[in-house]
């Protein structure tokens, strides 16, 4: 549910969810400045990676602990549910499963990954401080 929550896309002119239509899209999703050019190089999204901010893991557990219903797991998704566009070389940078041992949830910034990694600087199409 969460890939699809942030990879697939509505087709207006089909009327139909379109898998992965917007997966790597960096009009559309924030992508380090290195992923951006990589794609405009290839055309292909040939080493990028389409990536979630917070472990997919931990918003499921988090979803799971808190027996979160329906309106509160939409609310808590919209929140935290997000993905960035990396080139394969930053992913590297990330820690797969895992947020800053000090980090927790609804205080700090859910880029706290990026931020340990010295990515964040790089990324393109935030809205956030």
């Amino acid at each position: 549910m969460m890939w699809r929550w942030t990879a697939d896309g509505f087709c207006e002119k089909q009327s139909a969810v379109k898998w992965d239509s917007i997966k790597y899209n960096n009009k559309l999703l924030p992508a380090t400045k290195a992923a951006i050019q990589r794609a405009e190089e290839t055309k292909k999204n040939r080493g990028l990676i389409h990536e979630h901010v917070v472990p997919r893991t931990l918003l499921a557990k988090k979803i799971i602990s808190e027996d979160l219903k329906t309106a509160e797991i939409y609310e808590f998704l919209t929140r935290y549910c997000t993905a960035v566009i990396v080139t394969k070389e930053k992913d590297s940078r990330l820690s797969k499963s895992t947020m800053p041992d000090d980090w927790e949830w609804n205080r700090d910034c859910m880029f706290a990954r990026y931020r340990h990694s010295l990515i964040f600087d790089s990324i393109i199409g935030l809205e956030i401080g």
